[in-house]
């Protein structure tokens, strides 16, 4: 499942790779173009409209509880923002040994007088990265890319130094 399909541009890159897929947005317009742009399409499974920050959470999506394999958030949009809150209703989707896969940014950056390179700057935000994600995943693997600007305006809504952690429950 994708937490944010948005306009569907990684969605499409899952289908295309015969990857099977449930879309998500809390955005009327967006599920409208997703309905539109996937119809058919039989490696699409559902098209959800999942509020990752409802109050209500554990009571209104409880029926979905643990039926997910893999959670996808990759699209970083400011009406969509992945946080703690996101995070930990995301998980409950999650069946055991599921996988969270998320592009967020690098949030920890070092201005000391030490030269830094990448690795140090992996390492500092490891912690980051570990509290955002809880203790109940394992993080599996990261990948700190730069996104290039033409990129983050077809399929991701963010550019610059970014991390990508598969995590496993």
């Amino acid at each position: 499942m994708e937490m944010g399909s948005g306009s569907g541009g990684f969605s499409s890159l899952l289908v295309e790779n015969g990857i099977t897929v449930h879309l998500n947005d809390i955005e009327n317009k967006y599920r409208e173009v997703l309905r539109r742009k996937f119809s058919g399409v039989s490696l699409v499974r559902s098209m959800h409209k999942i509020d990752f920050h409802h109050n209500e959470f554990e009571k209104i999506y409880s029926n979905l509880f643990e039926t997910i394999d893999t959670v996808l958030s990759l699209n970083i949009v400011d009406h969509n923002p992945i946080d703690s809150q996101a995070i930990i209703n995301a998980k409950r989707l999650l069946r055991k040994n599921g996988n969270f896969i998320i592009l967020t940014p690098i949030y920890t950056a070092l201005y000391d007088e030490i030269d830094q390179d990448l690795e140090d700057l992996a390492k500092y935000n490891w912690s980051s990265i570990t509290k955002l994600l809880g203790k109940d995943l394992t993080i599996i693997e990261t990948n700190y890319i730069n996104i290039d600007p033409t990129m983050a305006t077809t399929i991701l809504s963010h550019k610059g130094l970014s991390v990508i952690v598969v995590a496993s429950k």
